[in-house]
């Protein structure tokens, strides 16, 4: 039987062809969608990359994905997978994660997407006023809270007295106010009496909501003893939203927002946190401010949001 010979110089020719064919491909794949601009919300829901079509109406908190090359490092590591986006300075302050406080330079603004509660409101709680506003995502999750509470507790006496900006008349129960409620992240809450609007301590049954609300994103934005980190005293009516995957982060670690963004610094694009939230992979990492464009690494595919701190840096949270 005769020998079969492999003759290589058909061997490179097929080998070439099988590159060209790839390259080719990949080339009219990234001039398709060359044609459309991706974008991405600075926190809130998660957006997927390389698939949106450009919305010349887009709200100012959306950014553009600019469909640069593989991200790479000064030390030239180019990271497979990622992009380089340059976000402006104006974002610092904004997203789910970013930190107010009375005096800062960068005043929060309202979340982008804001909803009237009492057009989308269940029957589990009762609203001060019907002119308050919310975070649509917040919106949405503040209702599944109350619904759960009512069927753990068989009780619908929560009242949402305050959000985007607190109410502190004569007549009030509370008299604090929070520069953070102009970010439309915040709620306060009070509690129905049988004849008048009382103060939420977080006791009792209602006591559910404070050991619970981190399951539905929201967070007691000041504990007790940690005025030392957060700079104001235990206020458990005053919550915020932050997400329900970082929500769950800082619950597990006892971290209050303030030490929660300090705490993500530590983990870079090199070396991202990563968790599993609801049977979902997630791997979150931090950026550091570089004034007016900071360059952020962000998947090529994939979902993911970025939020500023609103003081030295932003962090990417990306479905994995």
């Amino acid at each position: 039987m005769s020998k079969k010979h492999i003759r290589k110089g058909r061997v490179f020719m097929l080998f070439a062809l099988t590159v060209g064919t790839i390259v080719g491909a990949d080339t009219i794949r990234r001039d398709f969608f060359a044609e459309y601009d991706s974008s991405i919300i600075v926190d809130g829901s998660f957006m997927a990359t390389q698939t949106t079509p450009q919305n010349n109406n887009a709200p100012a908190t959306m950014l553009n994905n600019n469909g640069s090359a593989p991200a790479q490092s000064a030390s030239g590591i180019t990271y497979l997978g990622y992009s380089e986006m340059n976000i402006p300075a104006s974002k610092l302050s904004s997203g789910l994660l970013a930190v107010y406080k009375t005096g800062d330079a960068m005043a929060p603004v309202c979340s982008a997407d804001m909803s009237f509660v009492s057009d989308v409101k269940n029957e589990f709680y009762h609203l001060r006023s019907n002119d308050i506003q919310l975070d649509t995502q917040a919106c949405e999750a503040l209702n599944r809270m109350m619904s759960d509470y009512n069927n753990a507790t068989g009780l619908s006496n929560f009242v949402l007295y305050s959000t985007t900006q607190a109410y502190t008349g004569e007549d009030s129960v509370y008299t604090r106010s929070f520069a953070e409620s102009a970010s439309g992240l915040t709620v306060d809450l009070a509690v129905k009496g049988s004849s008048r609007v009382l103060e939420y301590d977080g006791c009792d049954k209602e006591a559910w909501i404070t050991e619970n609300c981190a399951n539905y994103g929201f967070v007691v934005r000041y504990p007790q003893g940690c005025q030392s980190a957060t700079g104001e005293a235990e206020c458990v009516w005053h919550l915020r939203y932050v997400g329900d995957v970082h929500a769950s982060i800082m619950k597990q670690n006892n971290l209050t927002l303030d030490e929660y963004n300090s705490w993500l610094k530590k983990y870079t694009i090199a070396s991202p946190y990563r968790t599993t939230f609801n049977g979902v992979s997630y791997e979150i990492y931090y950026t550091a401010y570089m004034g007016d464009s900071t360059p952020v690494r962000v998947p090529v595919s994939g979902n993911y949001t970025i939020s500023g701190n609103n003081t030295d840096g932003f962090v990417v949270t990306a479905l994995k």
